[in-house]
């Protein structure tokens, strides 16, 4: 029990939102579970795990986009970007950077 007493319910709460997300429930499900009346509460505390964010991130890099509007874009040479980002995503940096700004934030619990 002395593990608890850094916690909060509320931060309880967000556990349950972020691993109800992990595990594909409903977003529906995940507001009537925690008893949130808007989907506001649950865009800020349901949480993507830094391992799937980092999973859409490498994705998108190998995707064409090829739409109307892009069309119209300037070539972008990014190879140095995209070095960057693969490797503070390897290295972790860009996980931490992440959980810095995210324990940052002030947010009051719309439930």
């Amino acid at each position: 029990m002395e593990a608890c007493k850094g916690y909060s319910v509320h931060s309880f709460r967000i556990y349950l939102a972020c691993a109800l997300c992990a595990a594909k429930c409903l977003m529906e499900r995940i507001m009537a579970i925690l008893c949130w009346k808007n989907k506001e509460s649950l865009l800020v505390y349901a949480r993507m795990n830094d391992g799937e964010r980092s999973d859409w991130v490498l994705s998108l890099m190998t995707q064409t986009v090829d739409s109307t509007v892009a069309a119209h874009l300037p070539l972008l040479d990014a190879d140095a970007w995209v070095a960057a980002l693969q490797e503070s995503l390897r290295s972790g940096e860009l996980g931490a950077a992440t959980r810095t700004a995210e324990d940052g934030a002030d947010i009051d619990d719309a439930a």
